[in-house]
């Protein structure tokens, strides 16, 4: 099969050029063989990475980090919740915002669904440095020296439990993990002092974790 694309991309000046069809590779991935999604989430909770199965955690009173209305989130959340709550009651919902603006109760209900909303509004919190609710509190250093301050309502909690979609980051790396804490419910100066490591460094870019200085410094917080 033989397809023609011709495509304009800017140049390092900021200039639009044509790329002809003899310089350009054509990559076709091939497919893999995939699971049903549900099982596939069964799967992770029984043997998950770097984590003891979630059966025996004793989970008294955990927390569940969610994205906010800019990325996608996980349509798990409410099964989640269904199997916790045969150990507690004492869940707290945490919409991870970062610096962005704080999500709308609206945007919460359709992630969470309609009857988990009503059962646990009250336990529901919105982390965003734009957010006056947010509180923050300073925890340590990493070994870059990136001062540490996260949320408070994150320390009554015996779990944390990131439900973030992971997919390639521009400059971290990858989406989800360590992201849910960092920059998701760290304070202004946590997430100003890592992000600026992305100044001038090549290596903080698409799937690179091992060498970027943004992303290692990240992992350093949830450990």
């Amino acid at each position: 099969m033989t397809s023609t694309v011709s495509l304009s991309v800017l140049d390092q000046f900021g200039g639009s050029k044509l790329l002809s069809p003899e310089k350009i590779r054509w990559i076709k991935p091939t497919p893999l063989p995939t699971k049903p999604v549900e099982l596939a989430f069964r799967e992770a909770l029984a043997a998950p990475i770097g984590a003891k199965p979630f059966e025996r955690e004793k989970c008294w009173s955990p927390a569940i980090i969610f994205s906010d209305f800019t990325r996608k989130h996980s349509p798990f959340i409410s099964q989640l919740i269904n199997m916790i709550e045969p150990k507690t009651d004492d869940i707290k919902i945490i919409c991870a915002g970062g610096t962005h603006v704080p999500s709308e109760p609206d945007f919460i209900k359709k992630v969470v669904g309609e009857d988990i909303y009503k059962r646990y509004q009250k336990n529901i919190r919105v982390s965003s440095v734009k957010n006056p609710a947010s509180k923050y509190e300073w925890i340590g250093v990493t070994s870059r020296g990136t001062p540490v301050e996260l949320n408070k309502e994150l320390f009554d909690r015996d779990l944390l439990i990131s439900t973030l979609n992971v997919q390639p980051h521009y400059f971290a790396g990858y989406e989800g993990g360590a992201k849910a804490l960092l920059p998701g419910c760290s304070g202004l100066k946590t997430i100003t002092i890592n992000h600026g490591y992305v100044i001038g460094n090549p290596n903080c870019r698409e799937l690179a974790i091992k060498g970027n200085p943004t992303r290692e410094d990240m992992n350093e917080v949830p450990g």
